[in-house]
C-alpha cells in the first residue's frame, strides 16, 4: 500500500510472522531533503491479526512520525 502525505511517499508492506501467523508492518518513508532524496525505514514491534489492519496502522504511524517532525527514532507500539 502506498500514499503521498505532505510531500512524503509512504510505502507500507506486510510481513507474516511464521510462529504466530500475525502480521508486522514494513514501512519506508521517502522525501526530498534539499538537494538529495532521503529515505527512512520505520521499525515497528507490534503485530496485528490481519494484513489490512497492519497496512492501515503502518500508514497512520508514518503520518504521525512526519507530523512530529521526523524525530530520529523508531516508531514503536502505540
Amino acid at each position: 500500500m502506498e500514499e503521498t502525505y505532505k510531500h512524503h511517499k509512504i510505502v507500507a508492506s506486510t510481513w507474516q510472522l511464521s510462529d504466530s501467523g500475525h502480521w508486522e508492518p514494513r514501512v519506508t518513508v521517502t522525501w526530498n531533503g534539499g538537494q538529495q532524496q532521503r529515505s527512512k525505514p520505520l521499525v515497528f514491534t507490534r503485530a496485528f491479526s490481519t494484513e489490512r489492519e497492519v497496512e492501515l496502522e503502518g500508514l497512520e504511524l508514518a503520518r504521525k512520525w512526519i507530523d512530529e517532525g521526523k524525530p530520529n527514532l523508531s516508531v514503536g507500539p502505540t
